[in-house]
Formats: C-alpha cells, sequence, structure tokens
C-alpha cells in the first residue's frame, strides 16, 4: 500500500497513526553559557512547584568534567558546579514523553507525544515563559528555533519502495534521489529574510534508514530565526516569542508541502495545519 493505496508491494504509514510527527523541539538560543545561579534558580522553582513537579515526575541535574593533562598523567575532576538540568516526564516503556532542559547556551522544550500544534506550542511557549525569566537581564536570546522529525515506517516488501512515493520532484529534493533505494541521507539548508532585519534559517534533512523487517523514512527540519537584535528583557520575549514560533510553525507547512506529494499530504492531513 502506498499512501494509503494499495499497490501489493510495501506498506507506507506515518509513524503516529494520523501523522508523521515523531517529535518537535522549541528551542531557545542565548548569547551566552547559562550561570549556574541561574540554573539553581529553576530548579528552586520546579521544586516548589506541584504543577511542574506533576507535569515532569523526575529531574537530572549534570555537572561537568575538568580534564587535566600533564607530566604526570591525565587528571580528571568533577565540577561541583551545576551546568545543566533536565526536568522530564518519562513513558510506561522508558521513553521520553516530555523535557525542559537549560543547558549550554540553550534552553529547550521536547515533545515526543504530538497531538495537534495549538495545544503542543501553548504547553511549550508556557514552559518556555517561565524558565526564561532566570536568564535576564545577564543574558539575551538569540535565536528562536523550531526543530520537527517526521517518520514514516515502510513495511512489507522493503526493497520496492522509491522516495518518490513519498516526496515529489522539487528544487529543496535532488531529483537522482527520487528513486534511490537501500541507506541514503540527504541534508540541505537556505537562508530567507525576515521581519527587522531577522534571518531565518532552514536545515531540511532526508534520511532512509533500513531496520531488519522495515524501514524509516525521516524527514528533519530545524528553522532558526536569527535575530538582528538580541531580546534583552523578559517583556520584549513575551511579545516576540509567540508570533516567531508561529512563524517557524507556517514555514514547516510550507516546506512540507513543497516537498511531499498530493497523497503523502492527505494521508498526514497537512492541508488542516498539521
Amino acid at each position: 500500500m502506498i499512501n494509503g493505496f494499495d499497490n501489493m508491494n510495501c506498506d507506507i504509514r506515518p509513524v503516529k497513526g494520523v501523522h508523521a510527527v515523531q517529535s518537535v523541539a522549541f528551542v531557545l538560543e542565548l548569547s551566552a553559557p547559562v550561570l549556574a545561579s541561574q540554573i539553581k534558580a529553576a530548579i528552586a522553582s520546579y521544586e516548589s512547584s506541584d504543577r511542574l513537579r506533576t507535569l515532569f515526575p523526575s529531574k537530572q541535574e549534570n555537572r561537568g568534567t575538568t580534564i587535566a593533562i600533564n607530566d604526570g598523567g591525565v587528571a580528571v575532576k568533577q565540577n561541583q558546579e551545576i551546568d545543566s538540568v533536565t526536568f522530564q516526564r518519562l513513558s510506561l516503556d522508558g521513553s521520553l514523553e516530555v523535557a525542559l532542559t537549560i543547558q549550554a547556551n540553550n534552553i529547550s522544550y521536547a515533545c515526543n507525544r504530538y497531538t495537534r500544534w495549538k495545544e503542543v506550542s501553548q504547553q511549550a511557549l508556557s514552559l518556555l515563559r517561565e524558565f526564561v525569566k532566570y536568564v535576564f537581564p545577564e543574558l539575551s536570546v538569540t535565536v528562536i528555533g523550531l526543530q520537527y522529525i517526521d517518520e514514516f515506517l515502510i513495511t512489507g516488501e522493503v526493497d520496492s519502495f522509491f522516495p518518490s512515493m513519498i516526496l515529489r520532484e522539487n528544487q529543496r529534493v535532488p531529483k537522482a534521489l527520487l528513486m534511490q533505494k537501500d541507506g541514503w541521507h540527504s541534508h540541505s539548508g537556505w537562508f530567507e529574510s525576515s521581519k527587522d532585519n531577522d534571518k531565518m534559517l532552514t536545515n531540511l534533512n532526508f534520511n532512509m534508514v533500513p531496520q531488519s523487517e522495515n524501514s524509516v523514512f525521516q524527514i528533519v527540519t530545524v528553522h532558526r530565526e536569527i535575530k538582528h537584535i538580541p531580546i534583552k528583557s523578559f517583556d520584549a520575549l513575551v511579545v516576540a516569542v509567540d508570533s516567531d514560533f508561529e512563524k517557524l510553525h507556517q514555514r514547516n507547512i510550507s516546506v512540507l508541502r513543497e516537498v511531499l506529494n498530493e497523497d503523502t499530504q492527505n494521508l498526514i492531513n497537512l492541508g488542516s495545519g498539521k
């Protein structure tokens, strides 16, 4: 079955049945690494909130290591300060459902239990606003990013599958790729001008991953709104973040419409707004 039509060879199905979104991540990139004091403030907020501890039942704190190499050999020392933290919820099978991570120079919310954009984005924006307030005024937000991973399961006679069964010929997809078999990958990226002299960078990656009994066709799209003027206050971020994430989401839909053939678009209800 190809995109819901029987061809007696292989079966192509979105990984989640009604849609193909395996995961989505909302990211705020910062001007410098998060300070230990800011991470501690976020942890204190989490530990004092029944709502947050219910949403994220587990917490993982990480401390970096320092490696010193000298004439006496190699010495590894555990740092005392926390350099990252992840608040997360796991499914019964141990897989990740949702997670909020503060590490290095970014704060991110990842969701592997995607339903619809409105529901997931509202949750993500609420949590990002709640935790990003601790980085101001020392740091600023330089990039607002959105990443989707869409997957299709290929079962049956996997050798009869061609990418053209999912993709259409267009400027984003190399023509030779459409009839490629076995494992392969294709990566591309481009800049687009945005408002207020911002730049949007889109990376589009295709991966065909053969497995023992089936294969996975994966599309990874990353959209990064690179701010011409960094966002230096919480109030300014609140104004920008809703519209920027919505714009990135709409750009993701338009890219998928460029690369997916009509049958595949119908299969994942792309016309409904994902």
